[in-house]
């Protein structure tokens, strides 16, 4: 892979990235409940914090990245609608092979969540996740 996409903090050079934009296209406020990276890390400037608030119409964006060749990102955001359940964001990008991503809820019968995903061909891969009223 090369290098030279953009500079996230001096002297980082970005080598794999993932942005993730959550739309929430319901009428139920989300809060961020939990998350994780598998690999990689969090753009200082674009991470999500335990608690944060997506309200309707917000379009928040998570930036996973890594700064080191041959390494892989991924994680799992966890949100918690307002009206009670789940929602599990999932992405990977191991290194050498495809990007993956995945959506499960429990508990939320009125919302649902699709993605659309760009960029797979890239170093750098767009994910957005939209939630919206079933």
């Amino acid at each position: 892979m090369s290098g030279n996409l953009e500079l996230i903090g001096p002297g980082e050079t970005i080598y794999r990235q993932v942005t993730l934009t959550v739309s929430d296209s319901s009428d139920t406020t989300m809060f961020v409940n939990s998350f994780n990276l598998t690999g990689g890390k969090w753009d200082p400037k674009n991470q999500p914090a335990p608690g944060d608030v997506i309200s309707p119409g917000n379009l928040p964006n998570y930036i996973n990245y890594t700064d080191q060749p041959f390494t892989s990102v991924g994680g799992t955001i966890n949100l918690g609608p307002a009206s009670g359940g789940t929602i599990s964001i999932n992405w990977s990008w191991p290194y050498g092979g495809s990007f993956q991503t995945s959506t499960s809820s429990t508990g939320t019968s009125n919302l649902k969540v699709t993605y659309q995903v760009s960029g797979q061909t890239s170093t750098t891969v767009n994910l957005q996740y939209i939630v919206s009223n079933q």
